[in-house]
């Protein structure tokens, strides 16, 4: 390999002297790099005819032909360095769609249930694609601008093309100006994602999810109707006012508990939301609960008077990630995050 590209640096010093001694710079009038096999091809007919000293058919063929910037010695290393970038460009952009898909199948199968089986608008849950993708950005973005160094490089290699650059005079650190500038766009992308955006897009999702959560928990209430929208409870009530949330006449099957299944009497309810603590709590009053615990074998019956009794309520798996109390440090801003560093600090 050292032998060819001391050849091919030697032909190129001889096609450099013709051309400044030609008076008259080669004219560039394409855009399109030509291949490793018309770059040895040109080279080769400049060489041979240099060889017989016949000048001026050297210079009727560059103005024909001769139009690959790598063999310009006029050509500005900005547009050599364009190449290289598109070059790593492109696959890495293709690669970056496949990886962002791929992670966000996890997702899709969920969110699709939530269209539906819940009726979930469609909306919403662009939405919420919206508000992950800065999480599996963080991930995709240095995957794929690796897969674009490996194939763009690699397609150069294979087709010679980083031969005929080290025959122009482009080192090997004058190719890498290119990549050393995508890396510091993908760096700065991916750190500002990282400490802005994910926190940002993961309370964002949690905020909306809840939303979501409690818009169905009111509106898919209906009078004389059970009610099967929550985790193991079953809900009918006589009526139910929708501007207030009040319900009465309640009456509830819980069954989120096979050892301590009960049957709940109200005179009345109602849904409170929390959206601090993403929490949603029916709270009954002046009721009764009946219990047959499993345990005592039908043995005993229990009944249980109450003027309050709160259930929390749970919206399904789908919705479990928007009902989490605390942040996980990921989530958690650089305000916040000082915040609990200082009182870490306290505590201790």
């Amino acid at each position: 390999m050292l032998i060819w590209d001391m050849f091919y640096s030697f032909l190129w010093l001889i096609a450099s002297a013709l051309f400044f001694s030609s008076g008259s710079p080669c004219p560039i009038r394409g855009h399109h790099p030509a291949r490793s096999e018309d770059v040895r091809f040109r080279i080769t007919r400049v060489y041979t005819m240099t060889t017989s000293g016949v000048q001026g058919k050297f210079q009727d063929y560059s103005l024909q032909g001769i139009d690959n910037p790598i063999l310009s010695a006029a050509m500005p290393a900005s547009r050599i360095h364009r190449y290289i970038a598109k070059e790593i460009a492109v696959p890495a952009l293709l690669g970056l769609s496949v990886f962002t898909l791929m992670i966000l199948m996890g997702r899709i199968i969920r969110l699709v249930e939530m269209v539906l089986n819940k009726g979930v608008p469609a909306t919403e849950i662009f939405l919420l694609f919206a508000y992950l993708l800065p999480a599996f950005l963080v991930i995709t973005i240095p995957l794929s601008f690796l897969l674009g160094v490996l194939l763009g490089f690699g397609r150069l290699s294979s087709e010679s093309e980083t031969v005929a650059l080290k025959a122009s005079g482009i080192s090997l650190y004058g190719m890498l100006k290119p990549v050393f500038l995508l890396a510091t766009l993908a760096s700065v992308l991916t750190g500002a994602l990282t400490l802005y955006g994910e926190p940002a897009g993961n309370t964002a999702f949690r905020s909306k999810v809840f939303d979501i959560a409690t818009s169905r928990a009111t509106v898919g209430i209906a009078p004389k109707i059970f009610n099967d929208e929550f985790d193991g409870l079953v809900l009918y009530t006589n009526e139910f006012d929708a501007q207030n949330g009040l319900m009465t006449g309640v009456f509830i099957s819980d069954q989120r508990t096979d050892s301590d299944a009960s049957t709940i009497f109200a005179q009345q309810g109602r849904i409170f939301s929390d959206a601090e603590k993403y929490t949603l709590t029916l709270r009954l009053e002046n009721g009764n609960i009946h219990r047959s615990p499993k345990s005592t074998r039908g043995d005993s019956y229990q009944t249980i008077a109450f003027s309050a009794y709160d259930i929390s309520l749970n919206m399904g798996k789908e919705l479990e990630a928007g009902q989490t109390v605390k942040k996980k440090d990921k989530d958690l801003s650089r305000s916040e995050l000082a915040t609990a560093i200082r009182e870490a600090k306290t505590e201790e």
